[in-house]
C-alpha cells in the first residue's frame, strides 16, 4: 500500500503542534535539502530514519529484452537511501 503525499502531510500535521499548510512547507523544503546536498556530494543523515547518498553507477552492456541485442547502458547518478537498523525493525 502507498502512502500519498497528502496522506504523509495530514499524518504528520496530526503529531505535531503544526497546520497541515506549514507541515506541507517543512516537507517540501526537507526535500529540497536532501536533493540540494546530495546532489553537491554530502551525505544527509537522518539518525531515526537512514542516510541519503548519491551513487556513481558505471556504465555497462545490458541485453534488449525482445531481440537479445547488446546495448550500452549510460552511466547514472542515483539517490541512494540506507536505512537505519531501527527503521528497518531490527533493533
Amino acid at each position: 500500500m502507498k502512502l500519498k503525499f497528502d496522506d504523509l502531510v495530514a499524518a504528520v500535521a496530526d503529531l505535531s503542534p503544526t497546520t497541515k499548510a506549514d507541515t506541507r512547507s517543512v516537507i517540501d523544503a526537507l526535500a529540497r535539502v536532501i536533493q540540494d546536498r546530495t546532489a553537491s556530494g554530502a551525505e544527509v543523515r537522518i539518525p531515526s530514519l537512514g542516510t541519503f547518498r548519491m551513487v556513481d553507477r558505471p556504465a555497462g552492456v545490458g541485453r534488449n529484452p525482445a531481440t537479445g541485442e547488446a546495448i550500452t547502458v549510460p552511466a547514472t547518478r542515483r539517490l541512494k537511501f540506507t536505512p537505519t537498523k531501527t527503521a528497518k525493525g531490527k533493533e
